[in-house]
């Protein structure tokens, strides 16, 4: 579909949003953006999970993401997390599948404005890249877990199935 067209229940604006009017489940599914120009092309994928009344408190929702870095020596590095959802998720680090000890590593984690992890990186280089590695990779994630059961995460790199039900920005 490109901009001013419809089709169906879908539509996709002068700006480029697609907007789907009256959600069913048959909606669910993956939705990829694509721009081209004389410079080159790009595109980003989505998934979108249409609940049903069946499906009481779905996970939370990730809507500020890390985005890779590469820093020198001595750098600080933030790294952003926001997540919300019914009741509150609560944000939680990890590296290498192992959670970020933030009352230990001599101080040099510590989570700020309500989700962003902040790291001093006096001791060495750090590099983070929680977009599309492979699931082999280890990578640093942020997760926001449901408080009452602790199930159901979101994962801040960009994987297959991620659940993106507002903007997913841009990937790559």
């Amino acid at each position: 579909m490109f901009p001013n067209n419809t089709y169906d229940n879908m539509q996709v604006s002068v700006q480029g949003t697609l907007q789907i009017r009256g959600v069913q489940k048959d909606d669910d599914g993956y939705y990829i953006c694509s721009a081209l120009s004389v410079a080159g092309s790009t595109t980003s994928r989505a998934y979108l999970q249409v609940l049903t009344s069946q499906d009481s408190n779905p996970p939370p929702i990730l809507q500020i993401v890390p985005a890779n870095q590469t820093l020198p020596r001595g750098t600080v590095a933030t790294l952003p997390c926001r997540a919300s959802g019914n009741p509150t998720p609560m944000i939680r680090w990890m590296k290498n599948a192992t959670d970020i000890n933030l009352s230990g590593g001599n101080g040099r984690f510590s989570i700020i404005q309500g989700g962003t992890l902040r790291i001093d990186g006096k001791h060495k280089p750090l590099t983070f890249a929680p977009y599309l590695r492979p699931r082999s990779v280890p990578d640093p994630s942020c997760r926001a877990n449901r408080l009452s059961t602790g199930t159901n995460r979101a994962v801040c790199a960009a994987l297959k199935g991620a659940l993106f039900l507002a903007s997913p920005g841009i990937v790559g």
